[in-house]
């Protein structure tokens, strides 16, 4: 009691020298604009400073711009008048803000005169942007893209709705609308009674409308349509669409209104600004508001982590249901059988191992190259024979090709000794005008010598030469293939089928308690995996070392499997050194196509630059909008598809044991150069402008803070929301409409196939090529994953672009492309690379440590985050 008493006076003395110290300091406020604000270059905004109470004396507020990005002071914004003077009596002052250069400015307000006031913030921030830059080049881009999804979608209907409609170059469609192509060429009986069914065919077009739109991506009916890789790949594009519509709601309603309001007051005196406050460099640092991120980054990884698992689930569930696989209750042993060993003889000696009955089949595999060799020369000599022939009979009877019979040569290009030739004889005039509309026709199947000596009757001596030589060396019969065959070598590979998926898992078992050693499981998760009791393994007398020195794989589908590439040592040195030269071909196509996406990225990122000044002088003409806002993402995506097509056709020689294989190679590689390309060069090109301009010089420990507002100040402008929304619209009505395949290869083929069968090879839809699709999809999945928390105007349209690449997916899998024959290796490979994007999502928001975020750290603030 008396400790309360004593205490008493000195809690009054303290509250008396606070009270006193507020009257000295007096309680006037100065309210200032708080947080960031956006301004277009060349224009100009109006702000206020207001006082609270209204002042007795005049009061003077300074002041002063700063640029932490090493911005040239010619660049800086102008403030008129930068000296504001409230005059008593009155509660506000204007002032106005004109854009010169773009860049991200720093204003701070010091009181001068009158200093009973204080002002309310010490600093806000000034981001001044291109006009396209802002929103107004994000509605031009999403006009844009729509005007020509719209008109490309319009011709896609058109077409299949008039499908007998014959154009110039393209003729006619070979299915309507909701109808598959016979491509196999199938009697209708058996084409309907194989798609009649699942995809209603012969019923009308709402019927098949509404069973495109109802039939499960992963059902039954798509995996013996489309197949298990197909299915799997569909599933994950429906999943990830939405994964970023859930995402987009917090995106939407929690991050952009931070990025809006965050260390705003309701009373802020800017007006009639336009905003693009979107990302993440809005926010002001030291800001409490970062728990947003802070929980977004968390729910992301959550939801990715759900994603996975429900992958995981669908393909357990489609191996179940894909009934005529055979890979997943398979095992491929790569090597380490003995040469002599035939397939009798394995099955023999894996009966004493495992149970017979487990035991479905076994086949060795042998080196027969060589025999492949042989009979690939004589289907190439079939063609090249059936081809010449063919050609004459049509040139004798008019009907031609124009693009043969005055470009002559093979089906995929025109030969120059051939052209030169034909023209020196007056072939093609001959053909044109000395036709015989009755003349004998060629046909393999039909046409005797007397025919065939009828059809080179005019023909070229070198021609008559070629076709007496190549019918000499096919009417031989090569006995030799009998030897080839006769000594053929084992790989010291085989597959063996089990009868059920345990058997299969027994067997792995077996060998790896052989081998004392844990190998790489080659089993996928979806495999339905039993309990085996090692311990009862192990106690099993059997003879187990032919297990010692082999090398299991998992094995891929049979129709799946390059047969020719299958040899003895697939290990030699032979191999090893075109594994290297490969790689190295990969490297230097990576570097020259670097290139230019670099300078593609320094011409967008240096707003200095002659080029990029040439087309801001007018920001309004439609010319400055597209060249500065539309051309640059347009002109990456381009240099993008030309390093996955080079790309593509290099992994197209390298001797993989399985086109899934291939795939996954080529996964691997063009996601790597995609994620460069598209995310790190994008960032790190913040770098090279630095380092390349004035201030660039003087670069040195501490000056952190100046790259990092420049990169603060690049994630402002929407270069990734062009880039996602290209990818959106542009890549799916080009899928949609496979201008690749239907606008060049397709009618180049047509105009130059002569005989049935190349005519039928050129309407053949190409394969779904899963490995070139999973690259870009995944390296879009990238730039959306960052821009959640980044940048959160990217996330809707990040689920924009996976639902309309879903549709335009399913249909073309469904009605046009074949059935592939992988089980979901390349799937495999696309879900590790999901979780290794993950993992570059939380090392981004996690890399400062025990600071919230990597611009708070860099700049030297402090937070009040600790991770």
């Amino acid at each position: 009691m008396r400790r309360r008493m004593l205490l008493t006076p000195w809690l009054g003395l303290v509250v008396a020298v606070l009270l006193l110290v507020q009257r000295v300091r007096g309680g006037g406020i100065v309210l200032v604009p708080s947080g960031s604000v956006n301004l277009v270059s060349g224009r100009n905004v109006t702000g206020f400073l207001s006082c609270d109470p209204p002042p007795t004396n005049d009061v003077v507020i300074d002041m002063a711009l700063t640029s932490r990005g090493g911005e040239s002071e010619r660049n800086f914004p102008v403030i008129t008048p930068n000296r504001v003077r409230i005059r008593a009596g009155t509660t506000s002052a204007s002032f106005t803000v004109e854009g010169r250069g773009e860049g991200r400015f720093y204003v701070q307000y010091q009181v001068t005169l009158n200093l009973d006031y204080h002002v309310k913030h010490a600093e806000s921030v000034i981001m001044v942007l291109s006009a396209n830059d802002g929103w107004e080049g994000i509605q031009f881009q999403i006009g844009l893209n729509l005007a020509v999804f719209g008109a490309g979608l319009v011709f896609f209907v058109w077409r299949r709705l008039f499908p007998r409609l014959r154009l110039p170059i393209w003729h006619s469609h070979p299915a309507g609308l909701f109808e598959r192509i016979n491509f196999d060429q199938l009697p209708p009986g058996k084409f309907q009674s194989k798609y009649g069914m699942a995809l209603r065919h012969g019923s009308s077009l709402s019927d098949r409308a509404r069973r495109f739109v109802s039939l499960p991506c992963d059902g039954k009916d798509v995996i013996e349509i489309a197949g298990l890789d197909a299915a799997l790949s569909m599933r994950l594009h429906a999943d990830l669409g939405h994964l970023f519509l859930f995402l987009t709601v917090f995106s939407v309603g929690v991050l952009i209104p931070i990025h809006y309001m965050s260390g705003k007051d309701s009373d802020d005196p800017y007006l009639d600004v336009s905003f693009q406050e979107t990302t993440i460099g809005n926010v002001p640092l030291q800001s409490h508001w970062y728990w947003g991120h802070v929980a977004m980054t968390y729910l992301t990884v959550l939801c990715v982590l759900r994603l996975l698992k429900r992958q995981d689930d669908v393909g357990q569930r489609v191996n179940v249901d894909s009934t005529r696989a055979v890979g997943h209750r398979s095992v491929l042993i790569s090597s380490g059988l003995p040469k002599d060993m035939n397939s009798f003889q394995l099955r023999q000696s894996l009966a004493k191992i495992c149970c017979p009955a487990d035991i479905k089949a076994t086949v060795v595999i042998h080196d027969l190259q060589s025999l492949y060799r042989i009979l690939d020369q004589r289907v190439k000599l079939r063609n090249e024979y059936n081809r010449l022939l063919t050609t004459y009979a049509r040139a004798n009877s008019g009907t031609l090709p124009g693009c043969v019979r005055w470009c002559p040569g093979g089906v995929c290009c025109p030969s120059v000794p051939e052209v030169i030739s034909s023209y020196v004889s007056c072939l093609p005039c001959r053909s044109l005008c000395c036709s015989v509309p009755s003349q004998v026709q060629y046909s393999p199947e039909h046409s005797g010598a007397r025919d065939i000596a009828s059809i080179l009757e005019n023909a070229l001596l070198r021609d008559r030469l070629r076709a007496a030589s190549i019918q000499k060396e096919l009417e031989s019969f090569p006995s030799h293939v009998l030897d080839l065959y006769a000594k053929r070598q084992s790989t010291g590979a085989a597959f063996v089928v089990f009868s059920t998926v345990k058997a299969k898992l027994d067997f792995d078992e077996r060998v790896r308690l052989a081998q004392k050693r844990q190998l790489p499981e080659i089993v996928f998760p979806w495999d339905v995996m039993s309990h085996r009791d090692l311990t009862k393994l192990e106690e099993q007398p059997v003879d187990t070392s032919i297990l010692k020195s082999l090398v299991l794989r998992a094995a891929p589908e049979p129709d799946d499997v390059n047969w020719p590439n299958l040899t003895y040592k697939p290990q030699s040195v032979k191999r090893l050194c075109m594994f290297v030269f490969y790689q190295l071909m990969t490297v230097v196509i990576i570097i020259v196509f670097s290139t230019p996406t670099a300078v593609l990225i320094y011409m967008k990122l240096d707003n200095q630059s002659a080029v990029y000044a040439m087309f801001t002088q007018d920001v309004t003409s439609i010319v400055a909008k597209f060249a500065t806002s539309y051309l640059p993402s347009l002109l990456l995506i381009a240099v993008n598809w030309c390093l996955l097509t080079s790309l593509f056709y290099v992994t197209t020689f390298e001797p993989w044991l399985s086109e899934s294989e291939r795939m996954k190679s080529f996964l691997k590689k063009g996601f790597s150069y995609l994620l460069l390309s598209s995310i790190v060069l994008p960032s790190i090109g913040v770098t090279a402008v630095y380092l390349a301009s004035e201030q660039g010089s003087s670069f040195h420990h501490g000056s952190e803070a100046a790259y990092i507002e420049k990169f603060m100040f690049q994630l402002g402008r929407n270069f990734f929301i062009a880039y996602v929304c290209q990818r959106a619209f542009l890549g799916s009505i080009l899928q949609l409409l496979r201008v690749g395949e239907r606008f060049v290869y397709q009618p180049w083929l047509r105009a130059r196939a002569v005989t049935k069968a190349e005519r039928r090879d050129a309407d053949r839809p190409w394969p779904y090529y899963f490995g070139y699709d999973y690259a870009v999809v995944l390296s879009t999945f990238m730039v959306t994953l960052l821009g959640v928390v980044l940048s959160p105007l990217l996330t809707p349209f990040g689920a924009v672009y996976f639902y309309m690449k879903y549709f335009t997916m399913k249909y073309n899998l469904l009605y046009v492309h074949p059935k592939s024959a992988g089980r979901g290796h390349v799937a495999r490979s696309a879900y590790t690379i999901i979780f290794v994007c993950l993992v570059l999502f939380e090392v981004r928001d996690a890399a400062p440590s025990r600071r919230h975020l990597l611009t708070v750290v860099v700049v030297g603030q402090s937070s009040r985050w600790q991770w």
